[in-house]
């Protein structure tokens, strides 16, 4: 298995930590080979180096059963394109695990002579992992021969879900902080909100361009009730969930985001662009409120609505946990990844006998 590592800050990681702490990789005998890192571009052009290099070694020897690759847009996916080219190569089966939201803009800014080797490997590949059956019907439109299946992203759910009070104080953002998360409709809604309710605070936890929305959220006249913690883990996020109201995430594009499903196993409402695979995780007016894309105004009334409302708000909440534990849980998920395995070993051992 070839992606980020696990020491990366950002959904891809989150998920392949889900993965391991579930005993993915013991159970199956799984060597993982982490291709990217936060850092300077010499430390990820070593890492990803020292990482194709192990590979090649490994393939050489035939010590490769499946390669599973952890997959993004851009540089994402031609760093791992060096991997899945010798593969596909020399004969050996492939599962494409796609995580990029950004995908179909990424595929139409290429080159001719890029779009031509992207749809080789969707093509070529023996699976491609979509993660929401939106995504499914995307790639399989663009690339007709591609053996696309959905899988969601899996989530550890907690034993008890947080407690919402009576009296909300904090909207919760996690993730990166650039434009396309919607950092910046999120600011421009936050006067609308803070005339119903003053005394909300909004958390804006992650790393990215946090001086640009510093700057942004003061020429707003919102900087006092807004907060930049920067990228949190552990028991402090688990802190932070627990002490929200309702967790928002305003992206222009996603796949599925691990933020929302976190969020959701926490028993926490959600307020979500209807974009990617969010719909598919949030049901608009069950599990949370869904809004359009880059709409500050219909940002703000959700998230008013869902502050002010005490019953909704409980309500959304606990549906959305229940949701989470019936088609999201590691438990549920884990066991098809292995499955999946064990199905593209069959076919290829029964393609090479014919």
């Amino acid at each position: 298995m070839v992606g980020t590592s696990l020491k990366t800050q950002g959904g891809v990681s989150a998920v392949i930590a889900v993965y391991r702490a579930a005993g993915l990789f013991d159970n199956a005998c799984v060597r993982y080979l982490a291709t990217h890192c936060d850092g300077n571009l010499a430390k990820k052009l070593a890492l990803a180096l020292s990482a194709w290099l192990q590979f090649g070694g490994l393939l050489l020897r035939d010590k490769v059963g499946v390669l599973h690759v952890h997959s993004a847009s851009g540089p994402s996916f031609w760093r791992k394109f060096m991997f899945i080219a010798p593969t596909l190569l020399v004969g050996k089966p492939v599962i494409l695990h796609w995580h990029g939201g950004g995908f179909v803009g990424f595929y139409h800014r290429s080159a001719r002579w890029q779009k031509r080797l992207i749809g080789w490997v969707f093509n070529r590949c023996n699976r491609v992992i979509a993660l929401s059956d939106q995504w499914n019907d995307t790639l399989s439109a663009m690339f007709p021969k591609a053996r696309v299946i959905t899988m969601p992203n899996p989530v550890d759910v907690p034993p008890d879900p947080v407690v919402l009070s009576e009296a909300p104080r904090r909207i919760v953002f996690l993730g990166r902080i650039n434009a396309d998360k919607g950092i910046q409709e999120l600011l421009e809604a936050m006067p609308a909100v803070l005339a119903r309710a003053p005394d909300v605070i909004l958390v804006i936890a992650g790393s990215g361009d946090l001086e640009v929305f510093r700057t942004s959220a003061m020429q707003l006249g919102v900087a006092p009730s807004v907060c930049f913690p920067g990228w949190v883990t552990g028991d402090a996020k688990s802190a932070l969930l627990a002490s929200a109201a309702v967790f928002v995430l305003p992206s222009h594009v996603e796949a599925m985001p691990m933020s929302v499903l976190e969020a959701m196993a926490c028993g926490l409402p959600v307020v979500a662009t209807r974009v990617g695979g969010i719909p598919q995780a949030v049901r608009d007016g069950t599990d949370g409120l869904l809004v359009p894309p880059r709409d500050a105004t219909a940002l703000a009334d959700a998230l008013v609505r869902v502050l002010m409302d005490v019953a909704l708000r409980c309500n959304l909440g606990r549906n959305a946990r229940l949701h989470v534990q019936e088609h999201f849980a590691t438990e549920l998920i884990v066991p098809r990844v292995q499955a999946l395995w064990q199905t593209v070993i069959q076919e290829h051992s029964k393609a090479r006998a014919v």
